[in-house]
């Protein structure tokens, strides 16, 4: 992994903290953002090279199995998210950034990066 894609993994990774810090300290229930929430953790788990699957993200939105189930959906429908069957196990759905959508979130990394300033 190259140094700019290195910056982008932390960056998510923080923003994932920050996300689970509000969450714990407010409640998941009055600051929700389970889109957000679902983007980051796809995008974490590629970087990493983890398979997602269907209900490893509510855990991850903090929402329950169908709801998250129905903010998948709407991102595929949208075009940010693509799922297709495990190769190993085709009963299993996996869920990963769509092809075209994975610039848009790099981009805004970079960008959410930038406004943070420098690093200590």
């Amino acid at each position: 992994m190259d140094g700019i894609a290195e910056r982008r993994l932390e960056t998510c990774r923080r923003l994932i903290t920050e996300r689970q810090l509000v969450g714990q300290h407010i409640g998941f229930n009055l600051c929700p953002c389970p889109a957000w929430d679902i983007l980051l953790d796809l995008y974490a788990a590629e970087c990493e090279q983890r398979p997602i699957y269907l209900w490893s993200l509510s855990v991850a939105a903090n929402i329950p199995v169908s709801s998250a189930h129905r903010k998948i959906i709407e991102l595929i429908d949208r075009g940010l998210l693509a799922r297709s069957a495990d190769p190993e196990d085709g009963r299993r759905v996996t869920v990963s950034l769509a092809p075209a959508f994975r610039p848009v979130i790099e981009d805004l990394l970079d960008r959410i990066d930038e406004k943070a300033g420098p690093r200590k």
